[in-house]
């Protein structure tokens, strides 16, 4: 029996947005939801908006012109492309806390979010690898799945059936990421 996923209209719309947000093809949900919408052309990109005090919707500034518009000025040719992606990078790699500290021994003034932060810091040249980071000991190890292939007739009782078989005839599948974890 095939698993079966069901999906409201306003979901399928969402996963159409989050596939094309990731670069990938959307093009057979898109046809799907003509299906179901019986339409011909039912998707059309929602345009973000929120509510403001006089009670007009606005589009949502996205996160690059954002940016341009608080820090751009910091650079000569605007935030775009990679840079945008090594801020964003950035601001993923440490907290708020971090970022306001490694700003303010660099006399940068910690004023707004993770990423004007690391915008500043990336415009300053400051390595951010250095300051900021407790040394530690870490164990690294690639991460590994074990696969069964069972027949039950709900989720649960296939579950149930494969923690019986335990590491008997599991498919061992070795997978491309490393797992770091922080061992003191």
């Amino acid at each position: 029996m095939q698993p079966m996923t069901r999906l409201s209209k306003k979901d399928l719309i969402e996963l159409i947005e989050t596939t094309e947000a990731e670069g990938n093809d959307a093009t057979e949900l898109k046809e799907l939801l003509r299906q179901v919408s019986g339409e011909e052309k039912p998707w059309q990109p929602r345009q973000p908006a929120r509510q403001r005090g006089s009670g007009l919707e606005e589009e949502e500034e996205s996160v690059e012109d954002r940016l341009n518009r608080r820090v751009g000025h910091l650079f000569q040719d605007g935030i775009h492309g990679e840079l945008l992606n090594r801020i964003i990078e950035m601001d993923g790699e440490h907290s708020q806390k971090e970022l306001k500290q490694i700003c303010l021994e660099n006399e940068l003034g910690a004023s707004g979010d993770k990423k004007e932060m690391a915008a500043k810091l990336i415009a300053h040249k400051v390595d951010t690898e250095a300051k900021g980071q407790k040394q530690g000991v870490y164990k690294v190890s690639q991460r590994l799945e074990l696969c069964h292939t069972v027949t039950a007739s709900s989720k649960k009782e296939a579950e149930d059936i494969a923690r019986e078989k335990g590491e008997v005839d599991a498919e061992i599948t070795q997978l491309q990421d490393w797992i770091a974890r922080r061992i003191s």
